[in-house]
């Protein structure tokens, strides 16, 4: 199928003890990993598992207006992404552009 929608998603990456948490704000889906590039890929795993669980039992359109999400019809030319100065805790934040299917 092809994609037409996209929807922006924050994804937060901070290190806590040993381990690294990613986060996103908009789905308040989560993980765990050893260090933040695994914890990225499992966190757009599970973003991926969300969505596509939204998606399936028909709740994706009544979630997006309970959180707020916008969902864009165009795919911006390029994706932006901020990473802040280092903080205390180690704070990392990636806007990320998500593709999704039309709803």
């Amino acid at each position: 199928m092809k994609t037409s929608r996209y929807i922006e998603l924050t994804l937060v990456f901070r290190k806590e003890g040993d381990k690294w948490t990613g986060f996103c704000k908009e789905l308040g889906t989560a993980t765990y990993a050893d260090d933040p590039k695994q914890a990225m890929i499992e966190l757009k795993e599970l973003v991926t598992l969300h969505l596509n669980t939204l998606e399936e039992t028909g709740l994706i359109k009544k979630f997006f207006s309970k959180r707020k999400i916008t969902v864009h019809r165009i795919k911006p030319r390029t994706i932006r992404y901020e990473v802040p100065i280092k903080t205390k805790r180690d704070d990392l934040l990636r806007p990320y552009l998500y593709p999704i299917q039309a709803l």
